[in-house]
């Protein structure tokens, strides 16, 4: 678990995240962009906030224009971590997603120069209406509040951002959008009111806000001209923005950055203070500000450090570690040129120690961590408790002995180090309980070597007794499964579970929950599996009891698909599969002599204008975001909604995030229609579940979110994941 990368000085609090980014994009010693940009942000104390409710929401083209070619401090403050949307590289959905946006925003931010703030509101997906977001966000209040902090604390002259307030009609934007325009609506006057919660810091007057224009012949008032150059490295602002925008993978960006030409952005005037008009080409014209002392020693100080060519590093031995554990670092630094400097190590607010610096060579020192060391790791798991995505409790701060009027008076930086409990806990949130023994598949990570046996305690929700499990053998660094029967309380009946599981002498306490019904695929069927990146379809195959194969490229190019009654591809798989599309016609040659091709939801930009089905099938963007919008059935007789398991009401019911969403319009009328659902007020769509005969086989589309229901095998879902592989049986 070693770590040897290398971090440059930085800030070591987000107060105080003045000029953290200059040295993070640090390059050779001496260069002399490092020290043209200091002196840019020495003269310029001016301030640009870009608001964003999900991570790559921000304009990154502006942002990069602002920092890196007028010396600016600028700030991203984002409502969520994306929690709530898909993946297009991995897995990983939920928090654990989160935590993979929150580490793409901090790759993306160091790139812009901005400094990320989240005010980790939950991402519960996608949402048509402000309404909706506000009642899941604790209110309206709650978040106009949170913004007011924001704005205080960074205090903007300038905030920008692309969500619009319109909250009707076509154009109206995702709910979570609506729903940050409308609080920075309100925000920004109170954050100036002095009679308005004092404890979020003292007042601050906005000058000007703008929304970004996306059709600048639609009208607008500014075009800030990102195509410019640095005049050092000839490399335009904007293809920093493109290169900070492919940090952000999960969300497809990698694709879509090089195909943003943009020379530049437009912006609209929403709101001026004095009723000013900003330049052509300058959201700041006209706006003057002076450095507060504090400011002008940031400033100063990191000019200081810029032209001595000052380099510092410091290396932990290790990148993981347990509060109350012995740490080793080593420093290295260059060309610091400071009156007998110290080095001061802390943990959060706690000192730890002092000790002479040199000014050029490197420094090896060990430290015990507080037993109370704040947990950082997973990030998953403790992530919303900070709002900084590179949150490291464990930082530094060199100073000379003896204060000094002259700069650099002081380095700060943090410690690229995680603090995780001695033993990490790690498990599936649902599990599928299996007759006759029960288990509950748990991992555990071990950070550390553990110098007894670890005890786990698995406590059943409803019940008193316990059971203990003692566990040995564990080696550091790695991740150990672990099952655990659950004999002892047999019989476990058709039903949904909780177990509360903690690791002896820890606090932290994991939920589980579990599910075990009686649902299984007819034995006569055998499956051809086709994955995207989604693991719950798998999951769920298992617990149906599937006769499954995964199928590669070499089966699909030459395999003999008719071994199989159902073919069944998984979500993006023509994306993620890109053998998928060379087979295709294998694939409906297939079902033209006989075979069944179940397909779950693909993306518009993926699947459109392709020859993948057998009869014109056009995605949209339209979705059912509610997920309790009633369901009603157009075709109760068909055999695809009745057997081997009638789809009652109960297979409606409880369902997470959303119905569905990229419902297939227009398509060919060959295709049967048989289920119908709406969001309130909308107009109902009908292409949820199609299915069409081809040939001597069939073929069926479904754009409903099956997989997010079989991640937590939800008895409705599953019941009819089995009518669509078992089609074949019955049609």
């Amino acid at each position: 678990m070693r770590d040897t990368r290398n971090i440059s000085i930085s800030a070591s609090r987000i107060g105080l995240l003045f000029f953290a980014i200059i040295a993070s994009s640090c390059t050779d010693p001496g260069s002399n962009l490092e020290e043209r940009l200091a002196s840019l942000s020495a003269r310029e104390a001016r301030v640009l906030l870009c608001l964003a409710a999900h991570p790559d929401d921000e304009d990154g083209f502006t942002l990069a224009y602002y920092r890196h070619g007028r010396g600016m401090r600028t700030y991203t403050v984002y409502l969520t971590r994306g929690e709530g949307g898909q993946n297009a590289i991995g897995p990983e959905l939920y928090e654990a997603l989160g935590a993979l946006r929150s580490r793409e925003t901090e790759r993306a931010a160091a790139i812009l120069g901005t400094v990320p703030y989240f005010l980790n509101f939950p991402d519960f997906g996608y949402a048509k209406t402000a309404q909706e977001t506000f009642a899941r966000w604790g209110g309206r209040e709650r978040v106009v509040e949170r913004l007011v902090e924001a704005i205080r604390r960074f205090r903007p002259d300038v905030i920008i951002t692309h969500h619009d307030t319109l909250t009707t009609g076509p154009r109206r934007q995702h709910g979570h959008h609506q729903a940050a325009a409308l609080a920075l609506w309100e925000a920004i006057p109170l954050a100036a009111d002095s009679t308005y919660n004092s404890e979020l810091g003292r007042p601050w007057q906005v000058k000007r806000l703008f929304v970004r224009v996306s059709d600048p012949a639609e009208g607008f008032d500014v075009a800030v001209p990102v195509g410019d150059r640095d005049p050092v490295t000839g490399r335009s602002f904007a293809d920093i923005a493109r290169e900070a925008l492919r940090q952000h993978a999960s969300q497809d960006m990698p694709r879509l950055a090089d195909s943003l030409r943009l020379e530049r952005t437009y912006y609209r005037l929403l709101w001026s203070v004095d009723g000013s008009r900003p330049g052509r080409e300058d959201l700041f014209s006209g706006l003057k500000r002076d450095f507060t002392e504090e400011e002008r020693k940031e400033a100063e100080n990191a000019l200081a450090l810029a032209r001595m060519g000052t380099r510092l590093w410091v290396q932990p031995e290790d990148s993981l570690l347990t509060p109350g554990r012995s740490v080793r670092l080593r420093f290295f630094v260059q060309r610091l040129s400071m009156p007998n400097p110290v080095l001061r190590l802390y943990c959060g607010e706690r000192e730890l120690g002092r000790w002479a610096f040199p000014a050029t060579g490197q420094l090896e020192l060990s430290v015990i961590l507080p037993s109370d060391a704040p947990l950082t790791y997973p990030l998953e798991r403790y992530q919303y408790a900070y709002p900084d995505p590179v949150y490291r409790p464990l930082h530094y701060e060199i100073r000379p002995a003896v204060a000094t009027d002259q700069p650099p008076y002081w380095v700060r930086g943090r410690i690229p180090v995680a603090i995780a409990p001695p033993l990490i806990l790690r498990a599936h949130a649902w599990q599928w309980l299996t007759e006759p023994n029960p288990q509950l598949r748990l991992a555990l990570e071990v950070p550390d070597p553990l110098p007894a046996l670890a005890r786990l305690i698995i406590k059943p929700v409803g019940r008193d007794d316990t059971l203990q499990v003692s566990v040995g053998g564990l080696e550091p660094g790695r991740i150990h499964p672990l099952e655990v029967s659950l004999r002892r309380w047999a019989p476990w009946p058709e039903g949904e579970y909780a177990f509360r599981i903690w690791v002896e002498g820890q606090t932290d306490t994991l939920l589980l929950r579990a599910r075990r019904y009686n649902i299984a695929l007819p034995q006569t069927v055998r499956v051809g599996w086709i994955p995207g990146l989604e693991q719950g379809t798998e999951r769920a195959l298992r617990a149906i009891r599937a006769r499954f194969d995964v199928l590669d490229s070499t089966m699909l190019a030459r395999g003999e698909l008719s071994r199989y009654t159902s073919l069944l591809i998984g979500v993006r798989a023509y994306y993620h599969r890109p053998e998928l599309s060379r087979y295709n016609e294998r694939i409906l040659d297939y079902v033209r002599q006989g075979g069944h091709v179940v397909v779950l939801y693909q993306r518009p930009p993926e699947w459109n204008g392709k020859p993948w089905p057998p009869y014109p099938l056009t995605l949209s963007t339209r979705r059912v975001s509610e997920e309790d919008a009633p369901v009603e059935v157009l075709r109760p007789g068909h055999p695809l909604l009745r057997s081997p398991y009638p789809l009652g009401p109960e297979t409606w019911q409880d369902w997470v995030q959303e119905r569905g969403l990229y419902f297939p319009y227009p398509y060919s009328s060959l295709y049967l229609e048989l289920l119908q659902m709406a969001d309130t007020g909308e107009e109902p769509l009908r292409s949820g579940l199609l299915i069409a005969a081809y040939g001597k086989g069939s073929y069926l589309y479904t754009s409903l979110a099956w997989y997010r229901q079989w991640e937590r095998y939800h008895p409705g879902a599953l019941r009819a994941l089995v009518n669509m592989l078992a089609y074949p049986l019955y049609r």
